[in-house]
């Protein structure tokens, strides 16, 4: 699900999330803070706060071919979720 589908479906029936125990978000390159008029950025990161909050014990991996910036995902998520993250550089 995209995750414009999964901010949408976390607010319209938060409890089909209950009982997901792993949230898989692809192409998590869209999490960026210059948006020039793309709404994706927004979407994907509401997503992710949204469904940490629906789903606290949930784990996340979030993959992406063209992130550099690893670290600072990893710093936010680990604040977001109050767990620990852990960054993955594949060069």
């Amino acid at each position: 699900m995209t995750p414009k589908a999964c901010l949408y479906a976390s607010h319209i029936e938060p409890e089909s999330f209950a009982e997901v125990g792993l949230l898989i978000l692809d192409e998590c390159h869209l999490i960026h803070p210059k948006t020039d008029g793309d709404r994706r950025a927004i979407d994907a990161m509401l997503c992710l706060i949204r469904f940490t909050r629906v789903d606290p014990d949930a784990d996340l991996v979030l993959l992406s071919a063209m992130v550099t910036n690893t670290g600072e995902i990893a710093e936010w998520l680990g604040k977001l979720t109050e767990r620990r993250s852990i960054p993955l550089d594949d060069v």
